[in-house]
């Protein structure tokens, strides 16, 4: 069963250009097969953001858990960033859109 953790931060805008480059270096860590992570600016406040954290399943959620590294907390850290809530979700259901059935928005007439 896959799992979604959600950690809200707060970026005072002096920070926001460290977070994306900081962020964008973590993809140079060896994180476990069968992980992705989004950093997700609030369209509404540019100073909130959420970071996802998308595993495969709970052995690899346990695995992260259990390493004695923390490459994006310790980022959080250096930039003084607060973590504001963190959540995480058991994926209970799932499915695919098919992409033939999709039309967007500004084809509807």
């Amino acid at each position: 069963m896959e799992v979604i953790t959600s950690i809200k931060i707060e970026v005072p805008d002096s920070k926001v250009d460290e977070l994306k480059s900081g962020f964008e270096s973590l993809k140079d860590h060896t994180w476990p097969k069968g992980m992705v992570i989004y950093l997700s600016q609030d369209a509404n406040d540019n100073g909130s953001y959420l970071l996802l954290i998308i595993v495969e399943d709970e052995e690899i959620l346990e695995k992260i858990k259990s390493t004695p590294e923390t490459p994006v907390l310790d980022l959080f850290k250096k930039l003084g960033i607060v973590i504001t809530s963190t959540e995480v979700y058991n994926v209970t259901n799932t499915f695919t859109c098919p992409s033939s059935t999709h039309v967007p928005y500004y084809d509807i007439k």
